[in-house]
């Protein structure tokens, strides 16, 4: 799933020193070697361009249209900036109405009902139709089955025809191709890089602090509040990298290193209330959430009888192992999800006045943020952040998961061949590691 912030890329390296002691020693064919890395390496340059770049300018973005009776005689517009528009035309020169958060909705909500029409109708009459081949026996399934499989599709492409619905707006983060041609303008060939060094540097000191701290922080039987204050005061300590990580991405190249754009100690203290929310926050929910249903699995097996707990079928006993570990993790990228985006507006509002933005938007934030010398509260960064902006956040984290879910199951299918074909031992051994350190 798409990581957006610096925070959750170190969240996520967190939870893979679990399987650092893993005790897992065989040779692995050439061929898999290298094409896990290539795997890897497409996986981390997409979710980094796309999962966190344009992510952060989604957050931000507040465009600048041209209205015109022949659009797509008029060329790609100028980001930054109103444009006059085109002699002999009728066109004007306006903010973008679909801005208006009603109005947006509004039509949002028109388009949804005539795209989802459709596709409800035929996925009914496929459903029924596959209910109905079942009963006469014509195919072996459990109709209980189609049912479910049914919902959990039926989710699915809801979800997706939301996110596909096309919007007046003409924000370059409104589409993820249009952004990085954008970016490609902007910044040459090596836009895929933007940032990378104060990630790289960011990354780096967290390996090494975490090599450090090893007995705590890969230590199984540490406690939340152990854990918990181990990843904040790791976060805290590195947040400024993170803040100068933001400003590079928001801002156009300039000759200046990375030294020069780590913020002060000013800045720091004005930026700890939300990067303390963006560290704290999520693991907390995880660790609630994870409680709570802990909890009540406990109360439903004390009131069930052996015999009773038996007697559940097996597809209904999956179907809530799959919810019990998968509504934590949904819940803490929910909460990620909207404290990563209080921390890109909060690291924006302290960008330096003298730094032109690649994407245009209001760099006071309706007046709450001066910039150099008063930043973006949490509550303000939330009030600020109109629906659109929301809109295409979601919608660009929506594409990057589909996408990388894409093709990890395309990569675990090719990896699976090559095991198969050149080391079939080496296959049941790994799955058998991974079943041990998964579950």
């Amino acid at each position: 799933m798409p990581l957006g912030s610096l925070a959750r890329w170190q969240s996520a390296l967190f939870c893979l020193v679990r399987f650092s002691n893993a005790d897992f020693q065989t040779e692995m064919p050439t061929i898999v070697v290298a094409t896990s890395l290539f795997s890897l390496l497409f996986l981390f340059m997409f979710e980094y361009t796309d999962g966190s770049v344009i992510a952060a300018l989604a957050i931000l973005e507040t465009p600048t249209s041209i209205e015109d009776e022949n659009p797509q005689e008029t060329g790609l517009f100028v980001v930054g900036k109103i444009e006059d528009p085109p002699t002999g035309r009728s066109g004007r020169t306006t903010r973008d109405e679909s801005e208006n958060a009603r109005e947006f909705l509004w039509s949002l909500r028109h388009n949804s009902i005539r795209e989802l029409f459709p596709t409800l109708c035929g996925g009914f009459l496929g459903l029924a139709g596959l209910f109905v081949l079942s009963l006469a026996g014509v195919i072996d399934s459990d109709p209980n089955n189609i049912v479910t499989g049914f919902l959990i599709c039926g989710s699915i492409m809801i979800m997706g025809n939301i996110f596909t619905i096309s919007t007046t707006s003409n924000a370059v983060t409104n589409q993820r191709s249009l952004a990085r041609r954008h970016l490609h303008n902007e910044r040459g060939f090596w836009f895929i890089f933007t940032g990378l060094e104060e990630f790289m540097i960011y990354m780096l000191l967290t390996v090494v602090i975490m090599a450090l701290s090893k007995p705590i922080s890969a230590e199984d039987g540490a406690t939340f509040p152990v854990l918990g204050l181990s990843r904040l005061l790791l976060g805290l300590s590195l947040t400024n990298l993170h803040a100068a990580w933001v400003h590079t991405v928001v801002s156009k190249p300039r000759k200046q290193t990375i030294w020069q754009r780590i913020p002060g100690w000013r800045e720091w203290l004005e930026i700890l209330p939300v990067a303390f929310l963006d560290i704290v926050l999520p693991n907390c929910v995880h660790y609630l959430a994870t409680t709570l249903l802990a909890f009540f699995r406990g109360v439903v097996f004390a009131a069930l009888s052996n015999q009773a707990y038996e007697r559940i079928p097996y597809p209904l006993t999956t179907c809530a192992n799959i919810v019990f570990h998968a509504i934590p993790i949904v819940s803490e990228y929910s909460a990620s999800i909207l404290t990563g985006a209080m921390y890109v507006r909060v690291a924006a509002s302290m960008l330096p006045e003298n730094e032109q933005t690649v994407v245009p938007f209001d760099r006071s934030f309706g007046g709450r943020a001066k910039n150099g010398t008063r930043c973006l509260s949490i509550l303000d960064a939330f009030r600020t952040m109109k629906v659109q902006n929301w809109y295409r956040y979601l919608k660009n984290g929506w594409e990057v998961l589909i996408r990388e879910y894409v093709w990890v199951c395309f990569s675990i299918i090719v990896i699976a061949m090559e095991l198969y074909l050149w080391a079939p031992c080496t296959a049941v051994d790994l799955l058998a590691c991974l079943r041990q350190h998964i579950v």
